[in-house]
């Protein structure tokens, strides 16, 4: 039995007796530190250690920052005997620079130890890959967008480095939100960029994964975006470069980046557009997030502009309802006074008087037919607008009423020459022609006929999710979060606490400070805490049903079960250790 220890030292004990062969010292000294609240080496080494080709790997330390940096180590399984060390810190052996210089917006080169894995090609540690001489690969900058506020760049694969891991590590239990585990390459941080990678490979809280397929359990697709609540599904997917047929979107995505010239900080403001809705929900412009901005959208069936300062702090003004498959004139007006007016095919249809304009400009550009990024309106998440959308116009003036009937008079296009955004489908591309000629980022973009030439086309839907490139062999809800999953010949086990609530409805009720913590909320934190039973289903692979079900008596630890002789053994969060013999 070979392990690591937080005292730095690797173990060999005897199977049979559990008697000590061999130990070796991985850590360059002996000295020790406070590590929350206990004594640890200042190169600890994970208790799991790669064996490998008569070989054992693993690494020692803390980061290539502190404390002389980290020790990648190989040993004699057998003798316990140093076959050979490197030396890996601050400074990139293969190109002789700082790890800093390949710093790509947000991203930088992984630098912390992690369990190693190896897909028979190479060793990995974290998205860092090295050879089984321990040599570390040449690294690499990660693309960026060019944009130097959301630098995030679209999501890659390198099929050569495919492999499961955990940008903070296969130990981190804690289900941050801007973490997962992925079977990929290369995973994107940052604010805007976390989401991106388990858009085009599984993912997920937690995975395993067989010769053909990864099974998981992670977020559905539409929260693969700036969101606090998540929800999640158990899924079955392809390898990545093993999908049956490419999987192109088809889903129109246009997105503005934010510029001086669009922003609304102190300003009156139009917003307006002719749109051809399909359904009776979906976001027909956002500018903006969360924080600051303003939105038009439908909400069942009624129009809506909504602008927003804060969390809590909105103004809205819905108007009268719209019949569908028909074309509508839609117009948001604030203005220098706080006036918020909404028109409606030229008419007014309701008003509000806002506290104050907005007074800075929103870090979020602008997304037409669905909120992409944090959510600027009071809507459950993307809000994906299934229609026909055309001749989207915004001025930095409120304009009159009568300049409004004249614009949904439908006789010509509306004016540009004053407009800060004035969009165009015409052309092979989308464009604005308005006097800023702002970028236009549009991706797999649909067109139809519009109510002047061309408009863009959008197909909506909860299913679709534009960017999301993962096909699902199949797809199931569970009452239950999976803290442990497991797979084998028959059967994909998962294991974890209750899920007793809708993350959707929780965050609006949290969200109010003058509210009461929800009892659901209370009872949420008691299974976590082992407090009510937690569960272990059987799934099939084949298909996602659920093939058995039973009740266990403590909380299962993050990934604390295996299989083996026809028993499941679960490592619990109360220090238990479970057998288990499920029967079906």
């Amino acid at each position: 039995v070979y392990f690591g220890a937080s005292d730095g030292v690797v173990y060999c004990l005897d199977l049979s007796d559990g008697e000590l062969r061999w130990k070796y010292q991985a850590a360059p000294s002996v000295a020790q530190h406070m590590f929350f609240e206990h004594m640890e080496a200042t190169h600890p080494v994970h208790g799991n250690v790669l064996v490998m080709n008569d070989r054992l790997y693993t690494v020692a330390g803390r980061s290539m920052f502190t404390d002389g940096g980290m020790r990648f180590l190989i040993l004699d399984p057998e003798s316990g005997e140093l076959i050979a060390e490197k030396k890996y810190d601050a400074r990139d052996p293969a190109s002789g620079k700082e790890v800093q210089e390949f710093v790509s917006w947000l991203n930088m080169p992984a630098a912390m130890p992690d369990i190693l894995s190896t897909d028979g090609k190479l060793l990995y540690m974290l998205s860092a890959a090295f050879d089984f001489e321990g040599n570390r690969l040449p690294l690499e900058k990660m693309p960026t967008s060019g944009n130097a506020d959301a630098g995030a760049p679209e999501p890659f694969v390198r099929p050569d480095r495919v492999h499961l891991f955990s940008p903070t590590g296969f130990t981190d239990d804690t289900w941050w939100h801007r973490t997962y585990w992925i079977y990929g390459s290369d995973f994107i941080s940052g604010w805007q960029g976390y989401f991106r990678a388990g858009m085009a490979v599984p993912a997920g809280r937690i995975l395993v994964f067989d010769d053909d397929q990864v099974f998981g359990y992670g977020r559905k697709p539409k929260y693969y975006r700036w969101t606090t609540p998540i929800e999640h599904q158990l899924f079955a997917a392809p390898k990545p470069g093993m999908e049956k047929t490419e999987q192109p979107s088809g889903q129109t995505i246009l997105e503005i980046a934010p510029t001086e010239a669009l922003s609304p900080a102190n300003t009156p403001l139009t917003v307006e557009a002719w749109i051809r809705p399909n359904r009776q929900n979906g976001v027909v412009l956002a500018h903006g997030g969360g924080n600051l901005g303003y939105t038009l959208y439908l909400d069942k069936g009624r129009p809506v502009f909504q602008l927003r300062w804060g969390p809590q702090a909105t103004t809205k003004v819905t108007g009268k309802r719209l019949a569908l498959a028909q074309w509508h004139h839609v117009a948001g007006v604030v203005t220098a006074e706080g006036t918020v007016r909404l028109f409606v095919d030229g008419a007014p249809s309701g008003r509000a008087e806002a506290p104050q304009l907005l007074a800075k400009a929103p870090m979020e550009g602008i997304s037409i037919g669905r909120d992409d990024r944090s959510l600027v309106g009071d809507y459950a998440g993307a809000d994906p607008f299934d229609g026909t959308i055309d001749e989207v116009r915004i001025y930095h003036e409120s304009l009159s009423p009568a300049e409004i009937a004249s614009h949904a008079a439908g006789t010509a296009p509306s004016p540009t020459d004053s407009a800060v955004l004035a969009l165009t489908f015409d052309g092979e591309k989308v464009r604005d022609v308005s006097p800023a000629k702002n970028a236009c980022d549009s991706t797999d973009p649909q067109f139809a006929e519009g109510k002047f030439g061309r408009a863009l086309a959008f197909s909506g839907g909860e299913e679709a999710v534009p960017g999301y490139r993962v096909p699902h062999e199949w797809i199931a809800d569970l009452p239950f979060f999976a803290r442990a999953m497991v797979l084998t010949g028959d059967a994909l086990y998962v294991a974890g606490p209750l899920d007793l609530v809708n993350e959707e409805e929780l965050y609006k009720e949290i969200s109010d400070p003058s509210r009461p913590v929800p009892a659901t909320l209370r009872e949420q934190e008691a299974a976590f805490e082992g407090r009510k039973p937690s569960y272990l289903a059987a799934v099939s692979p084949e298909t996602g049903e659920m093939l058995g079900r039973w009740e266990i008596p403590a909380t299962p630890a993050f990934d604390g079960m295996i299989a083996t002789e026809g028993r499941l053994w679960i490592s619990t969060q109360q220090g238990t250790l479970l057998c288990i013999k499920p029967t079906r």
